[in-house]
Order: structure tokens, then sequence, then C-alpha cells
């Protein structure tokens, strides 16, 4: 769904964290300069704890210098976790 946080314009498979208290989503699989992902991410997995998101992606923007042609795994920190 594009419609899930606002600037969802990528076109692709996102992943996202929801707050079930706050009722707040946000977007996990995004640059460390806030640039969307510019292929598909996928297979999300939260943390027992709810602190980390792990993924994979195809996308070759999400960190500087990724020229491997190959899905990436990353791990994030989870926005909203407190």
């Amino acid at each position: 769904a594009s419609n899930l946080v606002a600037g969802d314009t990528n076109g692709d498979y996102d992943v996202f964290v929801w707050d079930r208290v706050s009722g707040v989503t946000q977007r996990v699989s995004m640059a460390s300069d806030g640039a969307q992902a510019n292929y598909g991410s996928y297979a999300p997995a939260v943390s027992a704890d709810g602190r980390w998101v792990t993924y994979e992606s195809d996308a070759p923007n999400l960190v500087a210098g990724d020229t491997n042609g190959s899905v990436d795994v990353f791990l994030s920190t989870n926005p909203l976790a407190g």
C-alpha cells in the first residue's frame, strides 16, 4: 500500500513498523539520508524486545557503495521502540 506513510512514492515493497498503542506507522526501509529505497524491501523480522528490525532489500541506494548487485540483509533500530 502506498498510503501507509506520507511520501511513499517509490512503487516498490517497503518495510514498516506499527505502534499498536499510538497507532503510528513508520517506514523502516529507508536510506540513512532519508531517500526511499529504489528497489523492493521484504522479509522483515522484529526482535523479541521490539528494538531491532531486519529485512532484505534489492535496493543499492540504502547504503553507500552497494555495488554487488545482490540482495542484502539490513539491521535497523526500530524507530518506534521506546
